[in-house]
């Protein structure tokens, strides 16, 4: 980062989109420790599974002090106005945090799908 210019940084991992895996928000969370001025920290959790998803998004922000989430419409299967995000966002709602959404070419992950009031 010191070379390419760069003072923050966010980070997540890419492995919470696809398992349940709790470490994977834990490793994020650690390197933020590490580099508490460098990284901002963003959980990612499978809106997929229900209940479990909801409660790590809350365990990664409440107790590990990450600063947001991020997901993966494509790679996870869903569009930003699909009812399984219904619980996730709520959650969010609850926490105000910002959302941060890969976009990209798919019919699940274009920008404007983002953009959408009913998302």
């Amino acid at each position: 980062m010191d070379k390419a210019g760069v003072d923050k940084a966010m980070t997540f991992t890419d492995k919470g989109l696809w398992v349940y895996d709790k470490t994977e928000n834990d490793k994020i969370a650690d390197a933020m420790k590490k580099y508490p001025n460098r990284l901002i920290g963003f959980a990612t959790v499978n809106p997929r599974f229900g209940q479990d998803a909801v409660e790590e998004l809350h365990r990664a922000i409440a107790t590990l002090g990450l600063k947001g989430l991020k997901l993966h419409p494509w790679l996870q299967l869903f569009s930003c106005t699909d009812s399984v995000l219904d619980p996730l966002f709520d959650e969010v709602a609850k926490l105000r945090i910002p959302v941060l959404f890969h976009t990209g070419y798919d019919v699940f992950s274009g920008p404007k799908s983002v953009g959408r009031p009913t998302c």
